[in-house]
């Protein structure tokens, strides 16, 4: 074996060793020839082509030394010379995913580190960064300096100089590790020339993130989960305990859903504001509030506050106004409706911030059936009472056109883009038996909660545009949107949901069969007073920088 690799590297294959440190062995696999050797013939092979070294740690009866064959031509002859031990492979992993640097013996590679930790210390980037934090551009090359030293001598506790030595082999940026590092080191080192750092770091701490609303800590809240899927009853649950105190206000998802609890609630002879990005309706003494989520009054007391759509907490783009609302709403009562996959992350949420949680469970009211068949494509087996759910302003229109154009009815419309009197009066519309609007063609918008009497729910796509790229749609929105098939006290009591095309048939059966995955994080945002402390201790820095950086 040892004879085959000496001619091979004779033949001028070049190999790059990895080593690990004490045993000089990096057992990460970085190609797609990857060989095993006993000890024995690993210093067999050392002592050929490199000289003696000390032998590796003999805890282990065997290690593993992995190759890197640039000339790849070779490689049945290298794994016909050395047999493969298959049953502890792992799967190769792509050289460039872990740099490797070619060093002989542990002193060159010290040096190697420590012409990096000069570059990194007295490069642009240290400066800029340290500067931008308001610290002097003396202390930070002084104090940088004075860090590198620290980390040669070992002195830095936090990083010790072995551990960073293994992490130079494995990846060539170390600066994830050192910035934070720097920091610290001048903090303790320079106090009073690093003050603002102290402050920027206190402002933007969001480990918890309860304590920012101490408002909301002092009172003695009780949270009051109702969890059901859709059609379930539980929103009109939460929104009789609204109706019933003197100060209450809702928060919804949809500016279209703050209007309707807002209509409903005037329509009922309870006065109630209107508060969205759009809109703001406010009545003199009137303290029953309709916003959405994002427009929340954190800083009055209510009696009741109710938070639509819960689970919309773990979205990457909105979450933060769920967890914002939950957090800071000064209520006696806080009423969170949605699905039961934001239980866990409510529990851990109340824990936090010591409030009292109450779980309410709903079953659906009504039956919803899903389609074996799907449409085909055939625009003429549209029937009255069908909601086509398009997702884009595009496949709306393109959708109200083809059933107008191949069916006798004709379609009301909703999507976000419409004015908010424009789609209550396309919801009314359709909600009306003696309206020549049969058909509703809308957006994902009506599985928010929308009071609409709909017979069948027909995906017209079950992909969706993320905002990055098009993807399927999640087991969540799937069963958000067919559950506002079939709705009680209603001619369509007995929903069903189907698909335009075929080929989507199969996601959507997969789909209702599943249950939602838990929601294991939420979404967090500062607060306007730290954004202030944080624009305080950056008096150079735009506001735009700061949102951003």
């Amino acid at each position: 074996m040892v004879k085959t690799l000496e001619r091979l590297h004779r033949q001028a294959i070049t190999y790059t060793f990895a080593f690990k440190r004490q045993s000089f062995i990096h057992s990460q696999l970085i190609s797609s020839v990857s060989c095993r050797f006993t000890r024995s013939a690993f210093q067999q092979l050392n002592a050929t082509w490199f000289g003696t070294i000390t032998n590796p740690d003999a805890t282990n009866s065997k290690r593993s030394i992995v190759l890197d064959k640039t000339y790849t031509q070779k490689t049945k002859l290298l794994n016909s010379a050395i047999p493969f031990e298959s049953q502890n492979h792992q799967t190769p992993v792509a050289a460039a995913q872990y740099p490797v640097k070619s060093v002989r013996n542990p002193s060159t590679l010290q040096k190697q580190l420590g012409g990096y930790l000069k570059t990194f210390c007295r490069g642009e980037l240290v400066k800029k960064r340290c500067t931008n934090l308001g610290i002097d551009l003396n202390i930070v090359k002084q104090g940088a300096e004075e860090f590198r030293l620290a980390l040669i001598r070992n002195e830095i506790p936090s990083v010790p100089f072995d551990e960073l030595l293994r992490k130079y082999v494995e990846s060539s940026n170390l600066g994830s590790t050192l910035f934070p590092a720097l920091y610290t080191f001048l903090q303790q080192r320079y106090p009073e020339q690093t003050a603002s750092l102290s402050e920027l770091i206190k402002s933007s701490d969001l480990r918890t993130p309860a304590e920012l609303y101490p408002q909301a800590r002092a009172m003695k809240r009780k949270i009051i989960m109702h969890i059901g899927p859709t059609n379930s009853g539980k929103t009109y649950a939460a929104l009789e305990r609204y109706k019933a105190v003197d100060s209450a206000i809702y928060c919804g998802p949809l500016r279209l859903l703050a209007q309707e609890v807002y209509q409903r609630m005037n329509a009922a002879g309870i006065a109630c504001n209107l508060l969205t990005g759009e809109e703001r309706r406010v009545s003199d003494g009137v303290d029953k509030w309709s916003c959405t989520v994002e427009m929340a009054l954190v800083n009055r007391e209510f009696d009741v506050a109710v938070v639509d759509e819960i689970q919309l907490i773990g979205d990457q783009q909105r979450g933060w106004a769920w967890t914002h609302a939950l957090l800071a709403l000064q209520a006696k009562e806080v009423h969170l409706c949605g699905e039961g996959t934001t239980l866990d992350i409510v529990r851990k949420l109340c824990k936090t911030t010591g409030d009292t949680l109450e779980i309410n469970e709903y079953e659906r009211l009504t039956s919803l059936t899903v389609a074996q068949k799907s449409l085909e494509g055939n625009f003429n087996q549209i029937k009255p009472g069908d909601a086509i759910i398009a997702f884009s302003r595009k496949n709306v229109f393109n959708a109200k056109q083809f059933v107008e154009l191949n069916t006798p009815y004709k379609a009301a419309i909703i999507y976000g883009g419409l004015p908010p009197e424009s789609r209550a009066d396309q919801a009314k519309l359709f909600n009306d038996p003696e309206s020549d609007r049969q058909v509703l063609v809308a957006s994902d918008a009506i599985g928010m909660g929308l009071n609409l009497n709909i017979r069948r729910i027909v995906f017209y796509t079950m992909q969706k545009f993320n905002g990055t790229k098009i993807i399927p749609l999640t087991v969540s929105q799937t069963k958000q949107i067919a559950g506002r098939a079939g709705r009680f006290g209603t001619q369509w009591e007995n929903g069903q949901v189907t698909c335009l095309e075929t080929k989507d048939m199969a996601l959507l059966h997969a789909s209702m069969k599943m249950t939602a995955p838990r929601i294991m994080s939420v979404g967090i945002t500062p607060t306007v007073e730290q954004v202030e402390q944080f624009s305080n201790s950056l008096p150079n820095d735009t506001y735009a920088t700061l949102l951003v950086s």
